[in-house]
């Protein structure tokens, strides 16, 4: 994946001596931006973490006694400021994947499993959503070299200095080709696994549309379409995701029928209210327990049967017609796929950044009220 001239391929290697791949020029776009691993890549602008962003997500409310000093609108905007340094701070990979993920003296302690370390095969990352980035950052700070293979996959503009992951960039929230070619290269990378290596999977927000992971009948322009018809007419992340899940093919737990068996374990960063698991990033390690008439129920909702690509409809209707002749629920459906050792933890979510943003506010004088 390297060429000597940046004009005419995708993937450029840097000329200058500091290693690594280095992005084509914009006009070649879309194509995948990749950044491969090297110890002296320059970082691009944007980083990996923050807040979990989630629509629907509760605000911090701050009351208190303005001063007569300062206005009314000033004080409270430096308030809103102050509390937002701490909020983003709380939900930063650096304060939360060490207390996680560890390794010591030959024992990787992953959540609340302890690993002997001559017993992994091989150990494999893969990165997924707006803060992957962050996350394999401080996931290759403790494993270093242990890392036998990594992958990130993230929107534009948000690329670290990676030593041994790849890095992919996609359309956000609006799927792209790159998007597409992410979800392909992401069931390339596992082929790699086998059941005697170990997995660990950083998902954040965004990886739904950033994995273009559409089934084979599915356009990338229908995929485009039907995103937008979804996010124009207001529909919430637990619809969107819902529906995604019954047109991709790794979406709603099917990741993990690409792992071969091995182990797997996810660190999940939500940024979904109420933290439900087959929902955050389309559940792509959770088995999935929705059904494509709940789908079809979403487009119905928002009037939209009309107005749905037909190739999209069309697939969700077969479904619906298919789970009815065999009286199956997605519940079982898709309870086969968790068939290996699979663990899920939340790490990190919106109330983590509220409850920060809300002590910053009582430490200024404020009662905060989340």
């Amino acid at each position: 994946m390297s060429g000597r001239n940046a004009r005419h391929v995708t993937y450029c290697r840097r000329m200058d001596g500091r290693g690594g791949l280095r992005r084509c020029p914009a006009a070649h776009l879309p194509h995948p931006l990749i950044r491969a691993p090297g110890r002296r890549a320059a970082a691009h602008a944007g980083g990996g973490g923050g807040v979990p962003a989630a629509a629907g997500a509760r605000s911090v409310q701050v009351r208190g006694q303005e001063s007569e000093r300062a206005p009314v609108r000033q004080r409270r905007a430096g308030c809103v400021v102050a509390g937002a340094r701490p909020a983003v701070e709380a939900v930063h990979p650096r304060n939360f994947i060490p207390k996680h993920l560890q390794l010591k003296n030959g024992i990787l302690k992953v959540a609340d499993e302890k690993i002997q370390l001559h017993s992994i095969g091989r150990i494999f990352l893969l990165s997924v959503g707006k803060a992957a980035p962050a996350m394999a950052l401080e996931a290759e700070k403790i494993l270093g070299g242990k890392i036998y293979s990594g992958l990130v996959v993230t929107k534009y503009y948000h690329l670290l200095a990676l030593q041994y992951c790849t890095t992919i960039e996609a359309g956000h929230p609006v799927p792209d080709e790159n998007s597409v070619k992410a979800a392909i290269v992401i069931k390339e990378f596992l082929k790699q696994v086998t059941k005697d290596d170990l997995l660990l999977c950083f998902i954040s927000g965004g990886a739904s549309a950033l994995i273009g992971d559409w089934k084979e009948n599915i356009s990338l322009r229908d995929a485009q379409r039907f995103t937008q018809l979804l996010l124009q007419c207001g529909a919430g992340i637990h619809e969107l995701n819902t529906v995604r899940k019954h047109l991709c093919f790794l979406k709603g737990g099917q990741l993990l029928r690409h792992t071969n068996g091995a182990a797997v374990h996810s660190f999940i960063m939500s940024d979904v209210p109420g933290d439900e698991l087959s929902i955050i990033a389309s559940g792509l390690t959770v088995a999935d327990d929705s059904t494509a008439a709940d789908a079809i129920t979403v487009v119905k909702k928002y009037d939209l049967i009309n107005a749905v690509p037909p190739a999209i409809l069309n697939m969700l209707l077969a479904e619906s017609e298919k789970e009815k002749s065999k009286t199956e629920k997605a519940k079982g459906k898709h309870a086969e796929v968790l068939g290996g050792h699979v663990v899920n933890t939340i790490i990190g979510n919106n109330k983590m950044a509220l409850h920060a943003a809300a002590a910053c506010a009582n430490q200024l004088g404020y009662e905060a009220v989340i």
